[in-house]
């Protein structure tokens, strides 16, 4: 079942938004490891700083 949301990943993201880049490069090691690991569960910028927050609020 694909979506066509699917090909925009935490890569692309990275990749087209420098803002959400900056952000990520920001984070602990931790964090982008485990969002890495949610990469196509993140389309957006709003996206990436949810699962970081619910990420750093957890550990």
């Amino acid at each position: 079942m694909s979506d066509s949301k699917d090909c925009y990943s935490l890569h692309n993201l990275l990749h087209n938004n420098t803002q959400a880049k900056e952000y990520y490069m920001g984070l602990p090691d931790y964090v982008q490891g485990m969002l890495r690991q949610r990469t196509y569960e993140i389309h957006t910028e709003e996206e990436l700083k949810k699962y970081s927050e619910v990420l750093l609020n957890s550990y």
